[in-house]
This record gives C-alpha cells, sequence and structure tokens, in this order.
C-alpha cells in the first residue's frame, strides 16, 4: 500500500534516517518504537504529508485516506461534542438530506405525473443503496458508541467543545479520527489523556480495525494487543520484526548481544593489526603487507551498538524508618470548588507497607485528593490526617515542569543534596542516564523524559516511608518504566500512585481505590481484577438498563395488536437468543484464554518446544474474543433497539 523509499533525514549533524526503506501493506498493525529522538513522530509527519524527506520518496495509491492524532487541537472549539463528530459524515448527512427532499416529491400526490417522477425513484434507490453500503442510517449509534467508548458522559454530547478540559478535547479529536475511518491511521501516543477504561475500550477497538494502523506508544500492553508487527527505529535504520512488543524485546536482546560480541571481535582484530603494522611497516620486506594492512582497516566498516533498553538506568529508594500502622485516615472528605462538587464523603485508610493504586475517570478529582493529603490544597469538609512517623514523599503530575529551568542538571540535585549524598550527587545522576558533560546541561534543554528521570532523582535524595506519586510514568519510555517499577517493587514503605498505565500498575499494587463523585469503591487485588470486575460491572448495567426499557414497552404496548404482538415476540426471541449463545462462546473462549495464559506463566515457556504454536494460538484466541465482544455488543444494541421501538 505504502513504500518508504531510501529515505534520508537529518538535523544538523544528526542523521535522523540514513537512506533506509520500509514497506506498509493494507491491514498492517505495526508498532513504531525506539529511543527519544530516534525519528518516530518525524515519519508519522512524513507519511501523513506535513513533511517530505531531504532524498527518497513516500509512494501512495491516489485517493488513499490517512487520518493523522497528533498531539494538537484542530477543531472549533465553539461547536459541540456532537456536532463536532457529525462533522465527520459530511457527505452521509448531505445524502440523508437529499433522500427526504426526493421521499418528499415522491409522496405528493400532485407530482405523479411529473416527468421527473422515474428518475426520483431511480435517484432515491441509489441514494438508499449508498447509505445502506456506508451503515449511514446508523451515524448517530456510531458517535455515541465511540464517545461513550472513550469515556464521554452522553450529558456532555451537546456541551460546547470550550467547555472541556484540554484532556477531554483531544478525546474530541480523536473520536472524530476514528468515526472517519481512514485506510491508514497514525496515532501519536493516543492513549495520552485517557483513563484506563477507555484505553481498554480503544485497544479493544483497534484491533477489530479493517484499515492499517502506524502507533507510537509508551504503553506496553496496548502495543502488545494492537500491534501485530513491530518497527524500530535506531541510528537511522529501520528494524522490522513481524511479532508484537515483548516477543520482539526478547529478540532484539538476543540482537544487541550478539553486536556487542562482534564489536568486540573488530576491536581486539583492530588491536592485533596495529600491532603488525608497527611490526613491519619500516621493514623492506614487509612494507607492502604492512599497507595492505592499513587499507584493510581503512575499508573495515565500524560496528554501532545501540543499548536500546537503557540499561545505565538504575536506581532504587533508600530504605526508611517504619512509619505507625495506620498511614493515612480521611473521614467524611469533601472537596468542591464554588458550586461544583468534586467529590463528597470518601472515608480511606492506607496501613503501613500497602501498595495502593488510586483509580478513577478523568475529573473525579484524583489529582485533587492528591494535593490534600499532601497537603497542597484544602479540604472542604470532613478530615484527612497522616499516622505517627510517616514522611511523605510527594511526585506532582506536573514535577517534571516544576524544575528551575535555569538551573544546570548538577544543581539542581546539589541544592537537595546533604552530607554523603552532596558528594555523590555526579554517580547519583549517573544511575539516571546523566553523565559527563550532560550533569552541566540547563533543565530548559532537556527532553520531557530526561526531566521526568531527573525530578525522580531529585526524590531519591531523602528517606520517605510514604511515597504518593501522581502519574510518575509520564514521558519516560518503556525502559524507564520498567526500571522504575522495579525500584518500587523493592521499595520498603508504603506507596500510593495514580496511573492509568496499566503494565505499570501489574504486579505492582495489590488494592486498587477507585474515587467516584459520591465516593469509593475499593477492590482487592491488581489492576487485571479490577478491569475484570468492570468488564462485569458494564454487562450487568447494560443488561439492567435492556430490563428496565423492556417492562416499560410491555406496558406501553399491553394494548396492542395481537398479531403485532407475536411478530414483535419472535423477533425479540430471536435477537435474546443470539445474545445468549454469543455469550456462551465468549466464555467458552476466555476459558481457553485463561487455559493459555496458564501455560505461558511457566519459566521456561520461552525455551519450549510449543512456544509458536501456543503464541500463534494466544493471537487467535484473542482476536476471537475481540471479534465476539464486538458482535455481542453489536446484538445487544439491536436487542436494545428493537425493544425501544417496539
Amino acid at each position: 500500500m505504502i513504500s518508504i523509499n531510501k529515505i534520508y533525514q537529518s538535523y544538523g549533524d544528526k542523521i535522523i534516517f540514513d537512506n533506509d526503506s520500509l514497506f506498509i501493506a493494507e491491514k498492517d498493525k505495526i508498532g513504531l518504537v525506539g529511543r527519544n529522538g530516534a525519528g518516530k513522530s518525524t515519519l508519522l509527519k512524513m507519511l501523513a504529508g506535513f513533511n517530505k524527506p531531504l532524498e527518497g520518496s513516500i509512494s501512495m495509491p491516489s485517493g488513499i485516506t490517512i487520518g493523522y492524532l497528533a498531539q494538537s487541537l484542530n477543531v472549533d472549539v465553539n461547536s459541540t461534542v456532537r456536532a463536532a463528530c457529525r462533522e465527520v459524515f459530511g457527505d452521509l448527512l448531505q445524502l440523508e438530506k437529499d433522500k427526504n427532499e426526493i421521499e418528499s416529491l415522491i409522496s405528493d400526490e400532485n407530482n405523479l405525473d411529473d416527468p421527473r417522477y422515474n428518475q426520483w425513484l431511480s435517484d432515491l434507490s441509489h441514494i438508499n443503496d449508498r447509505l445502506i453500503l456506508s451503515s449511514g442510517d446508523k451515524i448517530e449509534k456510531k458517535i455515541e458508541l465511540i464517545l461513550r467508548g472513550l469515556g464521554f458522559d452522553p450529558l456532555v454530547f451537546d456541551n460546547s467543545i470550550a467547555t472541556l478540559s484540554g484532556g477531554w478535547q483531544m478525546r474530541v479529536i480523536l473520536a472524530r479520527l476514528l468515526l472517519s475511518e481512514p485506510e491508514l491511521l497514525l496515532l501519536d501516543e493516543p492513549t495520552n489523556h485517557l483513563d484506563i477504561i477507555a484505553i481498554e475500550w480503544l485497544q479493544e477497538f483497534l484491533e477489530q480495525y479493517s484499515g492499517a494502523i502506524v502507533v507510537i506508544s509508551h504503553d506496553q500492553r496496548f502495543l502488545d494487543h494492537v500491534a501485530k508487527r513491530t518497527v524500530e527505529i535506531s541510528l537511522g535504520k529501520f528494524y522490522d520484526y513481524k511479532f508484537p512488543y515483548s516477543k520482539y524485546l526478547d529478540v532484539r536482546k538476543e540482537e544487541i548481544e550478539k553486536q556487542k560480541q562482534k564489536l568486540k571481535d573488530q576491536d581486539k582484530y583492530i588491536k592485533e593489526t596495529k600491532v603488525l603494522i608497527e611490526k613491519f611497516r619500516y621493514k623492506k620486506n614487509k612494507a607492502t603487507f604492512a599497507q595492505g594492512l592499513i587499507r584493510k582497516l581503512e575499508r573495515l566498516e565500524a560496528i554501532d551498538v545501540e543499548d536500546f533498553n537503557s540499561s545505565n538506568f538504575r536506581f532504587s529508594f533508600q530504605e526508611p524508618q517504619r512509619s505507625g500502622k495506620v498511614v493515612l485516615k480521611t473521614k467524611d472528605l469533601k472537596k468542591s470548588f464554588a458550586n461544583n462538587s468534586v467529590f463528597d464523603h470518601l472515608n480511606i485508610e492506607i496501613e503501613r507497607n500497602q501498595k495502593v493504586a488510586l483509580l478513577g475517570k478523568n475529573g473525579t478529582g484524583k489529582t485533587t485528593l492528591i494535593k490534600i493529603i499532601v497537603d497542597e490544597l484544602n479540604a472542604s469538609g470532613g478530615s484527612c490526617e497522616v499516622g505517627h512517623n510517616v514522611s511523605v514523599g510527594y511526585y506532582a503530575q506536573d514535577q517534571a515542569e516544576q524544575l528551575d529551568e535555569n538551573a544546570t542538571v548538577l544543581e539542581t540535585i546539589e541544592r537537595e543534596a546533604t552530607g554523603d549524598l552532596f558528594t555523590k550527587s555526579r554517580k547519583i545522576l549517573g544511575s539516571f542516564m546523566f553523565s559527563g558533560e550532560d550533569v552541566d546541561k540547563k533543565v530548559k534543554v532537556l527532553s520531557g523524559g530526561e526531566r521526568a528521570r531527573l525530578a525522580l532523582c531529585k526524590l531519591l535524595l531523602k528517606s520517605y516511608n510514604f511515597l504518593v506519586l501522581d502519574e510518575p510514568t509520564n514521558h519516560l519510555d518503556i525502559a524507564s518504566k520498567n526500571i522504575l517499577k522495579a525500584a518500587m517493587n523493592k521499595f520498603q514503605g508504603t506507596l500510593l500512585v495514580v496511573s492509568h498505565d496499566r503494565e505499570f500498575l501489574s504486579s505492582l499494587t495489590d488494592r486498587i481505590i477507585e474515587v467516584k463523585p459520591k465516593g469509593i469503591t475499593e477492590y482487592i487485588g491488581g489492576i487485571d481484577s479490577f478491569l475484570d470486575e468492570k468488564r462485569k460491572e458494564s454487562i450487568a448495567s447494560f443488561e439492567r438498563l435492556v430490563a428496565v426499557k423492556k417492562a416499560k414497552k410491555a406496558e406501553t404496548n399491553s394494548g396492542g395488536d395481537y398479531k403485532k404482538k407475536k411478530k414483535i415476540e419472535k423477533e425479540l426471541r430471536f435477537l435474546r437468543n443470539q445474545v445468549n449463545r454469543l455469550e456462551k462462546k465468549l466464555e467458552d473462549k476466555m476459558e481457553r484464554m485463561d487455559e493459555i495464559e496458564v501455560l505461558m506463566a511457566v519459566p521456561d515457556f520461552y525455551s519450549s518446544a510449543s512456544y509458536d504454536l501456543i503464541i500463534k494460538e494466544h493471537g487467535e484466541v484473542q482476536g476471537e474474543i475481540s471479534k465476539l465482544e464486538n458482535e455481542w455488543e453489536t446484538a445487544l444494541m439491536e436487542l436494545e433497539d428493537k425493544e425501544s421501538v417496539d
């Protein structure tokens, strides 16, 4: 579908793409990975047509539709959420308008003898065919399905976009892009601004997407589910792997080790050859031989090795003092701004050494609650107290932006370090990947990821027994997040963390507190148990809604025509049976998925003879589950529509 042909791109002395090529097929699902600055976003902009390479070309079929999600707003904020989404269907909406006009003309008895009557019938038939092919009659359903999936409350569908926060405005952009269904989706960090439930929905939506996708993401689990192919950009080259991110990591590590060994062998060869050259270059009968060795060294192609896994980033939290048993306790805590209530009657108790995840939809007050806990905000009512001998270490969501931009990296740490830590400032920075001249850089020239690492480094300088972290993985790449997670797992104090990264939370927290406007809901267990419960709650809620509508319609239709009732009951029976059949199939596939994942959890699984077959079946079953979930959801919507009409 799209051919990237020997493209070359550089900025100053830095080479981004070095005459490399890549092909994107019609239904490819590609995860684009590489270090910050490797050229991932640059490539997406080239594919979207915003930039061109200095050399080489990008060829694609004429008329191909491409949708590009950038991290900037490009929608009329004075429009409503629903209206902005309906704009995507401009052509279909015009067809609907034309259809209504023609139907009005045909239904008028005065037009029966009009010479244009047959043409109107022909036009109407053509329009109906086009609407059916493009599902034009289901525009509102599509809009509602995607907006709900991305977390929008139906109450805000007709609100002005200008009244939404920046994060929710970005969700409108994403909704419009998904509704447009382009042949190629280019997504740059699509999970930014999404909560965990919305990320889960987007992941399932993209798994079933019929077109091609190229996605950049620091969410490992998201990449594993959405991308079936991984392309790494490294040292100006494309490294193409025909499998998801986790498998790519294993293979890439093996390749890097082989490259390191080749470099070691090459260094040894160069050293030994130079010794021979020095030994023979001034001897008459060996001078020609020495010159030949010199020419061989000059022609030798240097081996470049990039440690893509950021293995130099290593740290651990200091061992904290022991706190009292109760670390945090809130009673009937409430917070409101003017007449807007953020939350009410929050009763939370966290004990020593617990690892707690604080979750909830965007706007439910997670960050507000955090700021009350760390005493940066006053509550509107109730109480919030930390326990005996509790020292709180706080990492704010915008911690990296709060650094002094005019200070150097070293000055930032030396201002906080005391005693022995002051003398070890350079060594500490080295463990956070700041070495040599890096420590003399001003904060204002650092990338988002570098600032995040520096802010975490500051947190390390003091001993805390209660860490309160608000989105600590923002701007960190996957490797850095894994290292941070390993340090948190070894932390011997209490942890309260807000994060939307499922892979980061997995095996880190053992208790979930979900913040809601009217209180909290607690879940004992990790993030996967929480997500399973949320899926069950969603299904149960939908079924209750269907049952209520069914009861109301039964009352309304109690005096209707008998034959009509019989026909309706037959259709409803068919739809209910269809839903039940799909639910049974879904349960069977989920049971098989559980069995497969038990096999994959065996320590020596990746070296077993059946590895490839099990991985293949895992992908197939995963796809079948997503397909069945989609069919089940469609069947439920049809059932609901039928019950609401009849």
